[in-house]
């Protein structure tokens, strides 16, 4: 999912934040900004993936997940709006798909110690 959508434009640029995607194989935890260089070209960077390349408001935006070969989100040409200026940002939160694990173990009052205490841990999942 993508959350906080922060759009700070003083010449009245916009973004449809319900338009942009969060791809479920691509997506990772990261703090996403925008820059604009001019009224409709932007370079994209995030705290953790660093540099994600350039793109405009003409055109759909996609950068990939280089790690797996699929876009960390999409930002359709159609979600932009109003006016933008160099030095305009949009910031955003990407949050990726996961499921949550949560290990109980029970010691029964009176159990003895175990010389041999391990666990083993298996997963098993697929994506589209």
């Amino acid at each position: 999912s993508i959350s906080d959508v922060v759009v700070t434009s003083a010449t009245g640029g916009t973004l449809t934040s319900a338009s942009l995607i969060a791809h479920n194989k691509g997506a990772t935890h990261d703090t996403l900004t925008l820059t604009f260089t001019s009224a409709t070209a932007f370079t994209c960077s995030g705290l953790i993936a660093g540099n994600l390349g350039t793109g405009n408001r003409a055109s759909d935006f996609s950068p990939v997940n280089s790690g797996i070969g699929t876009p960390y989100f999409t930002i359709p040409a159609s979600a932009w709006g109003g006016t933008f200026a160099a030095g305009n940002t949009v910031v955003f939160t990407l949050n990726p798909a996961s499921i949550p694990i949560w290990y109980r173990r029970e010691v029964p009052a009176g159990a003895g110690s175990l010389a041999n205490d391990s666990v083993i841990v298996s997963v098993y999942g697929e994506s589209a």
